[in-house]
């Protein structure tokens, strides 16, 4: 589906993934209509490890720190266990929090 669009909109130069195998698939995609990733078309994602940084650079990577997100949800499930008719923790992160 990314190659097919990528042919159909040739004005496209980037495409932004959710996972690492999203950039990945992207990064095939890019490859596969003949395009040169980080040249003629870039590629980003998150990661939570350098994997993607350390054998294909091309790849434009940022870091995800997913600690405080499970630390929250480790308080949140135990608040749920310690008083189950009451309210469920929420927290919106920012980008301030990252």
């Amino acid at each position: 589906a990314i190659a097919q669009e990528l042919k159909r909109a040739p004005h496209i130069d980037a495409v932004i993934a959710a996972s690492i195998d999203a950039g990945l698939t992207a990064a095939q995609a890019v490859e596969k209509i003949k395009g040169v990733v980080g040249d003629t078309i870039d590629v980003w994602t998150k990661e939570l490890q350098p994997f993607l940084a350390n054998f294909r650079p091309d790849i434009l990577t940022t870091f995800e720190n997913v600690s405080p997100a499970g630390t929250f949800l480790a308080r949140a499930v135990l608040n749920a266990i310690a008083q189950p008719s009451g309210p469920p923790l929420q927290k919106l992160v920012g980008p301030e929090d990252i």
